[in-house]
């Protein structure tokens, strides 16, 4: 185990406690105008087929797609074979919480982590270059990675890190037995499947439970590192965005692990708006990845104590060290984009940078959902925004009765259009100005005179301000 001078010698910490949050906080939001967001880590470059890709599909899918169905599926079912055969006598029920024999982790081991290495191969990612070294599992016992398509979550299971994974997709009937097994393997006691469900929360809270009670054995001779994707979801690996704080809480050190991705007519990474996604995938005769170690990340004694902080550095290590761009983006545009899909709306244009308003106004999911469902539903479904026409059914006539400019002044950006995110943006800053809430905004709940007018009155002062002279 490494000295604290080994440590000073071996990582670049950040030395500053400011947090990346700071730059984000509008300091007036009366007066300021949210723009269009610089870039969409959602939005791949090659969502739209060219020629080249539709006669990749037609022709060598006819091919290779049958093909490399075919092995997946014997791959999966061998396995799964494999799989019964090593539980004979355990009655398990394959439920995500089952303790797992050590003997059964031992036989299942080596076959889960051949198995998931060549399902890379057999899709394509026939070589998969690493740079770095990594460290010393006693002395660095978490990996944090950037998530950037299903490729990597492959090969890292390949490695043998303790996951966590989430339940859903891990039940899936070609998956259930092995990711049963595949968590825990090393370790003597902490024997137990890491699965959480999202929006569970006490789910939630049961894997935090199984991670710290896996941390608390990294100084077994056995032991591995627990490696997780504190995105909570892909990007198409042009940046990386902000970081949950799961991995951060306990306070040890992490070494990152960043993936990257180069491509000429396909980009693999899962987007909404990717056309033909899984047929071009399926497809594509090769992808390329590459994984690269950074030096381990020491967190000093304040981002101990705060796992916000530690998060916020360590991304920000990971960006600096790999040339990749700090997205404000996160996890819950994705639930937003989820949730108005469930609408019929289109998905990719309801995410909103959450960042800017998670440090601005405190904002939380749940309060957002019946904005989303309100604005989705009436929201054109090619562009999803609404017109003014639309605008003005979907608000309260008392409020557009007292701010007749009211329109102009939800239109953040000055297209002529209220998107999603210009739309919470200005439900967030009423809500915070005037004390306007979400229930009188979407007209479930009367709005008295005085807000009317405070209201008002902030709609014509942001508007003069933001107006050209």
């Amino acid at each position: 185990m490494k000295t604290e001078d080994e440590r000073t010698t071996s990582t670049s910490t950040c030395t500053s406690t400011q947090t990346s949050d700071s730059f984000l906080v509008v300091e007036n939001v009366r007066r300021f105008r949210l723009p269009k967001p610089s870039h969409d880590p959602f939005q791949g470059d090659t969502d739209e087929p060219g020629i080249w890709e539709y006669v990749k599909m037609y022709l060598l899918g006819i091919v290779i797609i049958p093909v490399r169905v075919v092995l997946l599926a014997l791959l999966l079912l061998l396995l799964n074979i494999y799989c019964i055969f090593c539980a004979m006598g355990c009655n398990l029920k394959y439920d995500g919480e089952d303790h797992i024999p050590e003997r059964v982790q031992k036989m299942t081991r080596p076959a889960i982590c051949f198995s998931s290495r060549a399902i890379d191969f057999i899709l394509g990612c026939y070589y998969f270059p690493a740079k770095g070294q990594r460290a010393d599992p006693k002395d660095v016992p978490i990996i944090v990675m950037n998530h950037i398509s299903y490729y990597e979550a492959f090969y890292t299971i390949g490695l043998g890190f303790c996951h966590i994974g989430k339940k859903s997709a891990a039940q899936m009937l070609p998956f259930r037995r092995p990711a049963t097994f595949l968590h825990g393997v090393y370790c003597e006691i902490v024997i137990e499947t890491i699965q959480v469900e999202r929006g569970d929360t006490a789910s939630a809270n049961r894997s935090r439970e199984k991670i710290m009670a896996w941390l608390n054995h990294r100084h077994e001779n056995n032991y591995v590192p627990f490696a997780c994707y504190p995105e909570g979801t892909t990007t198409t690996g042009r940046c990386i965005l902000r970081f949950k704080t799961g991995a951060f809480q306990p306070g040890l050190p992490v070494q990152p692990l960043v993936f990257k991705t180069w491509y000429i007519f396909f980009n693999p990474s899962d987007t909404f708006d990717c056309k033909y996604w899984l047929w071009r995938m399926l497809s594509q005769l090769i992808c390329f990845f590459q994984a690269e170690y950074l030096p381990p990340y020491y967190p000093n004694d304040e981002e101990k104590k705060d796992a916000k902080l530690y998060a916020l550095n360590v991304r920000e290590y990971m960006c600096a060290a790999t040339n990749l761009h700090m997205s404000e983006f996160s996890n819950h545009d994705v639930l937003l984009q989820n949730e108005a899909m469930k609408c019929g709306a289109k998905a990719s244009k309801y995410s909103v940078e959450w960042g800017m308003f998670s440090v601005n106004f405190g904002l939380n999911f749940t309060e957002t959902k019946s904005l989303v469902n309100n604005h989705a539903l009436a929201s054109d479904r090619t562009t999803g925004t609404w017109s003014e026409e639309t605008f003005r059914k979907c608000m309260p006539r008392t409020l557009q009765d007292a701010s007749p400019k009211l329109f102009s002044y939800f239109d953040q950006d000055g297209d002529g259009f209220i998107s999603f995110r210009d739309y919470l943006w200005s439900a967030c800053v009423l809500k915070k100005e005037c004390k306007l809430t979400f229930r009188q905004l979407l007209g479930d709940e009367s709005i008295d005179t005085p807000t009317q007018h405070t209201v008002s009155q902030l709609v014509e002062e942001a508007l003069i301000l933001t107006s050209p002279s």
